[in-house]
């Protein structure tokens, strides 16, 4: 109806990752209705690369895609590769399988996930992506009224007396918006400035993430026949299905993922506890040293935990090693600046450890949410503050649950690992894991 608080604004959103090219795709569609009149995404990189980071998982994410109309689009769907199945076995128990969930059977079984369930023409929304492929495909297909600006980066933001807000990049230039979104991940420029409003007005509340004490090791490897010269590990019959492993204080994933141009990719990911604090690393470049003695360290660790043959094979040709340091932040800290021209949606405003695979999926969430309140609010104040009570109550749960699975899954020594595999394997049998599969993956907007 063009009533609603997004009428005619000029917005700008910080970051070009999934989660900000997916918030300009939200706020421009007729879909959610915001009806804004531009979005300039601001992106420090000069160029948006393929090989950048690993392979994200996407459920609730593709249930908001598929609102705005995205998986209609080739482009975006020859990066997607269907996930329909997960496996999770345990090392020390003679790999014994704890948990499997049939995915399309499972979305079909619980009623809330009935948005993510096969349908005719369409399958069950639960997908790989190589995070830079889906990048650039969301990029590439961005409305006429969305202006992506590389190299652009932003020391900070404020907010204006009068409304609007103001951003000042490290070349000393200045720009002002009606709404500036910061989607700029775990180390926000745009959270920091609203932190440090907070604390003009006497409610401060530390804007640094916090870490979880799990290091990941990620290893990369092309898949395709092309690529790979035949040389990949994985069987085609496979490439559905994600494998997890518990060994000794670690976690292990083995999945499949498609890149640019449907190429397929490998990724194994070993999850250990590590109490030496390490950078969250969150433009996922590539672990510091020469590519051998990155792969020797992430073989290292996945002989370690004792974990098998099938994951160390992958592992083994993997051609780009990315160590990270799982951090979450604490939610607690506003979103919203005073007068609601500064708001904070994705990582900037909940990093969350990956152990629910859940990170592009809320933020995807919170750009859909973000552009219906806007639509439906008649200020910026009412909407962006309606978006922040309703994405906060959605995503506390999730970030707790996340937290609490990645203690649960790097349990160590005898005792620890034997509760863990007890409780794992309980929880399959009794179909509590798939629950916590599906729940997560059902979109709370």
């Amino acid at each position: 109806s063009g009533a609603g608080a997004g009428a005619g604004l000029d917005v700008a959103v910080v970051g070009a990752g999934p989660a900000g090219l997916a918030t300009a795709h939200a706020l421009l569609s007729d879909a959610a209705g915001a009806n804004v009149s531009s979005v300039t995404i601001f992106e420090r990189r000069e160029e948006l690369e393929d090989a950048v980071g690993g392979g994200i998982q996407l459920n609730g994410g593709a249930a908001i895609l598929a609102r705005l109309g995205l998986l209609d689009d080739s482009r975006i769907t020859e990066v997607l590769l269907p996930c329909k199945r997960v496996r999770s076995r345990l090392c020390l128990r003679g790999d014994l399988t704890a948990i499997d969930v049939d995915v399309p059977a499972a979305m079909t079984r619980w009623p809330d996930a009935a948005e993510l369930a096969a349908r005719p023409g369409r399958e069950a929304l639960a997908f790989c992506s190589m995070r830079g492929a889906l990048q650039g495909a969301l990029a590439e297909t961005l409305p006429e009224a969305a202006t992506l600006r590389l190299g652009s980066n932003l020391s900070s933001a404020r907010e204006n007396a009068n409304g609007g807000a103001t951003l000042t990049f490290a070349d000393g230039s200045e720009e002002s918006f009606d709404l500036v979104v910061g989607a700029d991940g775990i180390g926000s420029a745009v959270r920091r400035s609203l932190a440090a409003g907070a604390a003009t007005n006497g409610s401060a509340r530390a804007p640094e993430a916090e870490y979880s004490r799990i290091r990941l090791l990620l290893g990369v490897t092309p898949a395709d026949e092309e690529q790979s010269g035949g040389r990949s590990v994985r069987p085609a019959s496979e490439r559905a299905e994600m494998h997890q492993w518990f060994g000794d204080g670690a976690y292990a994933l083995l999945a499949s993922y498609r890149g640019v141009g449907g190429r397929l990719y490998d990724q194994v990911v070993v999850c250990e506890r590590d109490d030496t604090e390490r950078e969250e690393n969150a433009s996922y470049e590539r672990r510091a040293g020469t590519p051998e003695e990155a792969r020797e360290a992430l073989i290292a660790s996945a002989r370690a935990a004792r974990l098998p043959k099938e994951l160390l094979d992958v592992a083994m040709r993997s051609e780009r090693v990315i160590e990270v340091g799982a951090h979450w932040h604490d939610i607690g800290v506003p979103w919203t600046s005073p007068l609601g021209s500064m708001v904070l949606l994705g990582d900037a405003a909940h990093a969350m450890p990956p152990f629910l695979g859940q990170g592009c999926n809320q933020a995807m969430q919170d750009a859909w949410s973000l552009a219906e309140s806007l639509a439906s609010e008649q200020t910026l104040l009412s909407a962006t503050r309606r978006y922040e009570s309703s994405r906060r109550e959605a995503v506390e749960p999730v970030l707790q649950k996340s937290r609490f699975i990645g203690w649960l899954e790097t349990q160590s020594g005898s005792l620890g690992t034997l509760a863990r595999d007890a409780a794992l394997t309980a929880a399959g049998k009794l179909g509590v894991a798939e629950f916590i599969f599906v729940d997560g993956a059902v979109p709370r907007v």
